[in-house]
């Protein structure tokens, strides 16, 4: 089932909220985007066709495997109600490949950021905490 092709891809317009998927990444020991958890409630975990341990290597048919975070996040981040696919091999068995077409949402769980936001393991897109930023006085 594909969305329709308006969907996908299209500049947010001014005052859109920008969502993802659910999705926590953190690079592994070979560089390959590994899911390492799902956020409660999100469109991946709603799937339940995405688990942790799942390696990420095509968002919306352009390739990430082995690509910085960063080209992942951009990639999964859209307007929120707007579809997204994602393949992933499951489990790390290249073998076995998934295809899974998910609504961007903004993310359930409070105080994360959702899968294909800025950075918070790497990924939701989730990287892990940012240090706290510095306020400057004037």
């Amino acid at each position: 089932q594909q969305p329709p092709p308006q969907q996908q891809q299209q500049p947010p317009a001014a005052g859109v909220a920008i969502g993802g998927v659910g999705l926590f990444l953190k690079p592994n020991e070979r560089s390959e985007l590994e899911i390492v958890r799902l956020a409660k409630g999100g469109s991946a975990e709603r799937s339940g066709q995405i688990l942790p341990g799942d390696i990420v290597f095509e968002v919306d048919n352009e390739d990430v495997y082995k690509k910085d975070f960063n080209v992942f996040a951009k990639l999964i981040q859209g307007p929120v109600g707007t579809f997204v696919e994602v393949k992933v091999f499951k489990q790390g068995d290249y073998s076995r490949v998934s295809q899974v077409i998910l609504e961007r949402t903004l993310n359930p769980e409070e105080g994360r950021q959702p899968a294909g936001a800025s950075p918070p393991a790497q990924g939701v897109a989730s990287r892990g905490p940012e240090p706290p930023r510095q306020q400057r006085t004037p």
